[in-house]
């Protein structure tokens, strides 16, 4: 029997502009998502993931600039990966939200689009169902729709509102 490899895509819509993103929050998210470039004055975020892919943070000269010496418009997020990675020296990719961190751009720039959505979608190269995920984010709330994709037909798994105040980065949990 052939086994599939499975894998997740990710893609970040629309682009982002990149002035509108901090120093910390680009070290984590062109981290995060592997696949991510800059566009012109964009960024455009997606990743290719495999399902046994595990990758840790490590501190760095950047990160340690982005947290003393920058200005850090979002103080939470400074706080959490000064204490979860530079104390610890590396964290697990999966245990950022990168979710709340599209939030909190949304929140703190208001020549953003109204919203950021996030289109993940799981995937094995042995069948062609597969598993999608859209999440909604907004200045003041997250939502997220599941569907199964089966024998052609779609099937609604889940819906789910996230908490808007949640943590950043929960050492041993992922988003």
């Amino acid at each position: 029997m052939k086994m599939g490899n499975p894998y997740i895509i990710v893609e970040v819509r629309p682009r982002i502009p990149r002035k509108a993103v901090a120093n910390l929050e680009r070290w984590l998210l062109m981290r995060i998502f592997n696949k991510a470039k800059v566009v012109g004055k964009y960024f455009e975020f997606c990743a290719l993931w495999d399902y046994d892919w595990t990758c840790y943070l490590s501190r760095d000269d950047e990160l340690m600039r982005a947290i003393y010496q920058d200005v850090c418009p979002n103080r939470r997020l400074c706080t959490e990966a000064e204490r979860k990675i530079v104390l610890r020296r590396e964290l697990l990719v999966g245990s950022v939200n990168y979710v709340r961190i599209f939030q909190s751009l949304l929140q703190r720039n208001p020549v953003l689009p109204k919203h950021i959505s996030i289109r993940k979608t799981d995937h094995d190269t042995s069948c062609f169902d597969y598993n999608e995920t859209l999440t909604l984010i907004t200045a003041h709330s997250i939502e997220s729709i599941s569907a199964e994709w089966a024998a052609g037909f779609k099937k609604i798994v889940q819906r789910k509102s996230w908490k808007a105040n949640g943590s950043y980065i929960s050492v041993g949990a992922s988003p």
